[in-house]
């Protein structure tokens, strides 16, 4: 007797965007790489650089959807290359704010003009209106995909 497959394959649109994620992702890498970067580099202190106040530990792993000891790492060893700091909350002095660096800053603004690159070469892949759909999908497809946000209790919230 023969038996089939009783779990289903993996949707088709699932494994391309999978497949597709996983090939832009390790090409963008690679023209990070070649001047001596990384895309993680980039992701990590463009997340930093970007906000007014500087992202606690928390916030920052929440917004690059990572865990917490993943980002320890991270910052630690761009702590050590002198591009992170942390700095103690001022108002909460169990969290620490993550900030560049004049370092890190000079880094982030070397990194970013090959991050401009990239996106140039991405988008001239595509027509304005191909960008604004791909934009769109995307977004519908990530919103649809992510896992509510928790909200986070604290004792004082509980009294």
């Amino acid at each position: 007797m023969v038996r089939t497959r009783t779990s289903p394959p993996l949707p088709a649109l699932a494994r391309e965007l999978s497949l597709t994620a996983k090939s832009v992702r390790a090409w963008a890498d690679d023209r990070f790489v070649q001047h001596g970067h990384s895309l993680t580099t980039w992701i990590l202190l463009q997340h930093v650089a970007a906000p007014d106040q500087p992202p606690s530990q928390r916030e920052l792993a929440a917004s690059l959807s990572i865990g917490g000891a993943t980002l320890v790492r991270h910052i630690d060893r761009f702590e050590a290359e002198g591009l992170l700091r942390r700095d103690p909350d001022p108002t909460d002095r169990r969290v620490a704010r993550i900030s560049l660096t004049d370092a890190g800053r000079t880094r982030y603004e070397e990194i970013a003009a090959i991050a401009a690159d990239v996106d140039r070469e991405l988008r001239g892949l595509l027509t304005e209106r191909e960008e604004k759909v791909v934009r769109s999908v995307l977004g519908r497809l990530r919103a649809h995909t992510s896992p509510p946000t928790p909200t986070l209790t604290t004792e004082r919230d509980a009294e």
